[in-house]
C-alpha cells in the first residue's frame, strides 16, 4: 500500500472518531435539557475512551506520513489534535455533570 494510501485511510478513520465524539457530544447537551435521553448519553459514553484511543492511533499514523511527504502540513494536524483533545474533555465534562443528575 502507497503511504498517499495510508494516508487517506488514517485520515478517514480519524474523521469517524471526530464523528463520534462530536454526536457523543450532542447527545450529552441534549440530555442536559431532556431528561429522558440521559441514560442513552450514558451507555454511549462507555466507548468515549476507545474513541479517542483510535483518535490518536490514525492522528500518529498521519503525522508519521506527514514527516516523510508533507512537512508543512504538520501544523494543521496539531491544530485538529488540540481540537479533538478539547472536544473529549468537553464531553468529560458533559458526562461529569449529568452523572450528578442521573
Amino acid at each position: 500500500m502507497t503511504s498517499t494510501v495510508k494516508l487517506k485511510q488514517a485520515k478517514a478513520f480519524r474523521d469517524i472518531s471526530k464523528t463520534k465524539l462530536q454526536g457523543l457530544k450532542n447527545s450529552g447537551i441534549q440530555a442536559e435539557q431532556d431528561s429522558s435521553k440521559r441514560p442513552y448519553v450514558k451507555v454511549r459514553y462507555n466507548n468515549v475512551d476507545k474513541i479517542y484511543e483510535e483518535f490518536n492511533k490514525q492522528h500518529c499514523s498521519i503525522v508519521s506520513l506527514l514527516l516523510i511527504s508533507e512537512n508543512a502540513a504538520l501544523e494543521r494536524q496539531e491544530i485538529m489534535r488540540l481540537e479533538f483533545d478539547n472536544g473529549y474533555y468537553d464531553e468529560e465534562l458533559i458526562y461529569n455533570e449529568l452523572s450528578k443528575l442521573i
